[in-house]
């Protein structure tokens, strides 16, 4: 955050409502573990991947070694 510029206080707000989603989230992987159901539709591996590359581009881009997520350790 510093070399962005922005304070860990200034991105907590950002953090607390990240956070918030999660407990809806949990129930309804609770809920599709439960009944069995793993529909994919809107997640897939296509997209995690893409998720992925992100993280370790943005990593790199700020110094940060993204380790076994790099190309290599895939």
């Amino acid at each position: 955050m510093g070399s962005d510029g922005i304070t860990a206080k200034e991105f907590l707000p950002y953090v607390h409502e990240f956070l918030a989603l999660l407990p809806g989230i949990a129930d309804q992987v609770a809920e599709g573990v439960d009944d069995r159901r793993y529909p994919g539709e809107l997640h897939n591996l296509a997209m995690e991947a893409a998720g992925v590359d992100h993280i370790i581009e943005a990593s790199g881009a700020r110094g940060v070694e993204a380790g076994r997520c790099g190309p290599c350790g895939r």
